[in-house]
């Protein structure tokens, strides 16, 4: 089983039951993460707020790595 998940859509507070859900309960071979990464956008290079109206958060690469 493959779980892919887009973490942006979850409240921050929410995000740890996630990893334990996933890995915990779940137990899949393969998990993918994404989130939109914040510092940068292709198609407009000084767009700054949420891509999405449902976006809870959009992290920059060393937020993602700290998480």
């Amino acid at each position: 089983m493959i779980t892919y998940s887009r973490i942006e859509h979850l409240y921050p507070p929410v995000l740890d039951d996630m990893v334990k859900t996933v890995f915990g309960f779940i137990n899949p071979l393969l998990v993918v993460v994404t989130t939109p990464n914040s510092e940068y956008n292709i198609l407009f290079p000084n767009f700054t707020g949420m891509r999405h109206w449902d976006h809870k958060f959009e992290w920059s690469r060393d937020e993602f790595k700290q998480w």
